[in-house]
């Protein structure tokens, strides 16, 4: 969420995405589970935890809790994981965008989202 404003929008999901989970676009207004971010559509972290078929509300920009798939140090560009956890991003890889606190494997830490780019 970005200050007191909400920057949200709802997809259908195309599987469980369990929550602070990053969210790959999969068709017109779906969405699934992130795989790893290598040229991925990563539209944001959805903010629920939705099951097949139903909508998920995800967070594409601002400011949102994210769980951590590999050691990430503050404003460190992320990417999503397999599994659609936050990792530090590599050459090719899509930034969803920056951690905003150091965690470890499995942590929930805050993250500043924005707009898909590739590095």
């Amino acid at each position: 969420m970005f200050g007191d404003q909400p920057l949200n929008f709802t997809v259908v999901a195309a599987v469980a995405i369990p929550q602070y989970h990053i969210v790959l676009g999969s068709g017109e207004n779906y969405g699934g589970l992130a795989g790893a971010g290598l040229g991925a559509a990563l539209i944001g972290v959805c903010q629920g935890a939705p099951q097949a078929g139903e909508f998920a509300t995800v967070c594409p920009l601002g400011k949102s809790r994210v769980v951590v798939g590999s050691a990430v140090t503050a404003y460190q560009k992320i990417t999503s994981t397999a599994s659609g956890r936050a990792c530090p991003t590599v050459s090719g890889d899509t930034i969803v965008g920056m951690a905003l606190q150091a965690g470890a494997v499995g942590d929930v830490v805050m993250a500043m989202l924005y707009p898909p780019s590739i590095i």
